[in-house]
């Protein structure tokens, strides 16, 4: 599992991962489908890989011995007509995979009449252990999947080193489709976002730093303390992007009644509002908003705000791209310390306001922190999340990423087969009212819970 996010606490589930997996193990089939029920927002691949039982290697490992999802490609094996009794490792092996592959399949079905009949899945497992490149096929309102690859522990969802660096040319070939596909699908969570990519090529995401805020936020929604949401009725996405944080909260906060989204992209607002109608659920009132952020542009206050903003500071003597607006999508840190700085307002009693950010603006955040009216709350361990510098932009522009590495942290990978990739650390901040002392159960106190858990873990170490 990820340093960042290893500490046992922060996944209190585990103990009931481990008791079902140790009842299935006993012979009772239904136990480990029984837990999934009980927590939809986790797919069980962390707990089937790392529990301490030598029988379920036999039957979760590869031809090496070690254990990796392509016993997904096998769930068949041992149920043939004729064959033996199967062992309880082998029976809870299929109920496992069959239980991903109907929550997938319910996922995707939800988009089919939007999704061309074959493409790709790009599945996140829980921790970001593993990204899942799935081949999909729609018939009948169903689909069909077959995992073509698993990349572990990702830096990036679409990282083109994977391509060149791939072990065989079926790998490049997978990965090459996956790039050139018109749909762009990607779920991590219970939460499954589509983007067209001809329709809406200004919509950017989903991203792996989304994906590292959206884990954070299952931490503090549904794990820190047990799920009781009914407080919670109002949020807000600034940047929504593809409505993946949109769609997430909808999923996991079934209490919320008013959310709203804004965007300086209408492509992005009309992208999350059609990922949102596809959940078939969620809060009675949806609002879109096509415009920059403004903290008093709202007329209301919410119990939690999101955001993924751009985070990747700029030198004064850069030469804008011939895309303005992809410009402001990916790079200058205002907007962040625009939210740092004035966010409370925002915010109704115990709310929060939870932020994804890379290191490379840590100074930025740092100074808007001295004028916060607000308290603010890190909610990550060590650096953060190591995630592959991927902008374009950035890569293509000299002076910059020479600023970046010499000025702001950027590292080029020590690993010479890697040479001309670089990486940058994925950080998580909330804020809240200050001085404010939180309701138990509500967004603040579950934010400033987490943000000690991960305190206590640094000092651990």
């Amino acid at each position: 599992m990820r340093s960042s996010l290893s500490p046992p606490f922060l996944v209190p589930s585990d103990a009931a991962a481990n008791a079902a997996l140790s009842s299935a193990l006993a012979g009772d089939i239904n136990a480990w489908t029984s837990f999934l029920s009980r927590y939809p927002h986790r797919d069980g691949i962390s707990s089937l890989h790392s529990y301490p039982e030598p029988a379920l290697t036999a039957v979760f490992a590869d031809k090496q011995g070690q254990r990796n999802p392509s016993w997904l490609n096998r769930l068949g094996n041992g149920l043939e007509d004729g064959a033996p009794p199967p062992s309880p490792g082998i029976l809870l092996r299929f109920d496992a995979g069959n239980t991903i592959q109907l929550d997938l399949d319910r996922l995707l079905a939800r988009h089919a009449n939007d999704l061309p009949a074959n493409g790709f899945l790009l599945h996140v497992t829980e921790y970001l252990e593993w990204c899942l490149v799935f081949r999909y096929n729609l018939a009948g309102g169903a689909a069909q999947l077959k995992l073509l690859h698993a990349v572990e522990e990702p830096t990036s969802l679409y990282n083109i080193y994977d391509l060149i660096h791939a072990a065989s040319n079926e790998t490049r070939s997978v990965m090459r489709n996956v790039l050139k596909s018109r749909a762009k699908v990607v779920s991590h969570r219970g939460v499954l976002v589509h983007v067209d990519r001809f329709k809406e090529e200004s919509v950017f995401g989903p991203s792996i730093d989304t994906l590292f805020l959206h884990e954070v936020l299952c931490q503090a929604l549904l794990e820190i303390h047990p799920p009781q949401t009914d407080q919670w009725l109002t949020a807000l996405e600034i940047g929504c992007g593809n409505g993946f944080l949109s769609c997430a909260l909808a999923t996991h906060v079934p209490s919320l009644r008013h959310l709203v989204y804004v965007d300086l992209s209408l492509d992005a607002v009309s992208c999350t509002a059609r990922n949102l109608k596809r959940l078939g659920s969620g809060p009675q009132l949806q609002h879109g908003i096509f415009g920059s952020f403004n903290s008093s542009l709202y007329g209301q206050t919410f119990d939690l705000v999101v955001a993924n903003p751009p985070y990747v500071p700029k030198r004064a003597t850069r030469i804008p791209s011939t895309s303005g607006f992809h410009d402001m999508a990916i790079e200058g840190t205002e907007l962040l310390q625009d939210m740092v700085t004035h966010g409370h307002s925002l915010l109704r009693e115990n709310g929060a306001l939870v932020i994804v950010y890379s290191g490379l603006a840590e100074d930025d955040l740092r100074k808007a922190k001295e004028h916060a009216d607000g308290d603010l709350h890190m909610l990550y361990a060590g650096k953060g999340f190591q995630a592959l510098c991927d902008i374009e932009d950035v890569m293509s522009d000299p002076t910059w990423l020479a600023f970046l590495q010499e000025e702001r942290g950027l590292v080029e990978a020590a690993d010479p087969g890697h040479k001309g990739s670089y990486y940058h650390d994925i950080r998580v901040v909330a804020l809240t009212r200050r001085d404010e002392v939180p309701l138990p159960g509500s967004m603040a106190h579950r934010v400033r819970a987490l943000a000690g858990a991960y305190a206590r873990s640094a000092t651990n170490d």
